[in-house]
């Protein structure tokens, strides 16, 4: 009970009632890329950022290690794939990896082709 009350009352320290995750952690969007939160590395591991996901969202990342492999991931858990920084091979693997996605634009990156935003 202790462990829920702890992180209830730290969501709520982070995040407070607004809608801007940025308000409260001090995060703000690269006006210039907002979307691309830049290479995931050594150097960053464990740093935040605050990027606008495909439909115009702010989403927090964190610069995470799943051996031997850096990438950004959302600090909620919520699924990045069609992002700028996690594009999904094609549409399948779209519907594949989120069961629950909706028809709209998608980051498709492959060996044929950098990525591209293509509807799904």
């Amino acid at each position: 009970m202790a462990w829920l009350t702890w992180t209830l009352f730290s969501v709520f320290l982070v995040f407070g009632t607004s809608k801007k995750s940025s308000n409260y952690v001090g995060l703000t969007l690269d006006k210039k890329n907002p979307i691309d939160p830049g290479q995931c590395d050594t150097s960053n591991h464990g740093e935040i950022k605050l990027v606008q996901d495909r439909l115009g969202a702010d989403r927090v990342l964190m610069c995470t290690k799943e051996n031997p492999t850096f990438l950004w991931k959302t600090i909620d858990g919520t699924s990045t794939v069609g992002e700028y920084f996690d594009p999904a091979i094609d549409c399948s693997d779209v519907v594949d990896r989120v069961p629950d996605a909706a028809d709209g634009f998608y980051w498709i990156s492959s060996k044929a082709i950098q990525n591209v935003s293509k509807v799904c």
